[in-house]
């Protein structure tokens, strides 16, 4: 077997509960920038529930909740409150 089928990948990304072995940039598709975008969109207010799917309000709400998940580690890691900066609809 060669040498480079025995490696152990290692992490070259780690955040909270997340990680991965390849580079996160990569892994970001077309789909995925949209689905992103939508929720800049209905965080600032410009779409309404009602225009949503269920599946996109579930996403939404997944959203949120890291979102908060990240104002919490990083008012932890720094001492400082960044959640009115998280809570702040996204405007471009």
């Amino acid at each position: 077997m060669p040498e480079a089928q025995l490696t152990v990948p290692k992490p070259v990304w780690v955040r909270s509960s997340a990680m991965t072995e390849s580079c996160p940039k990569s892994s970001i598709t077309a789909q995925s920038l949209e689905w992103l975008e939508e929720f800049a969109a209905w965080r600032g207010g410009y779409l309404s529930k009602e225009s949503l799917t269920a599946r996109q309000i579930q996403a939404f709400q997944l959203l949120e909740e890291e979102v908060a998940g990240e104002a919490r580690h990083a008012k932890q890691s720094s001492g400082r409150n960044l959640s009115q900066e998280f809570d702040e609809p996204l405007r471009e």
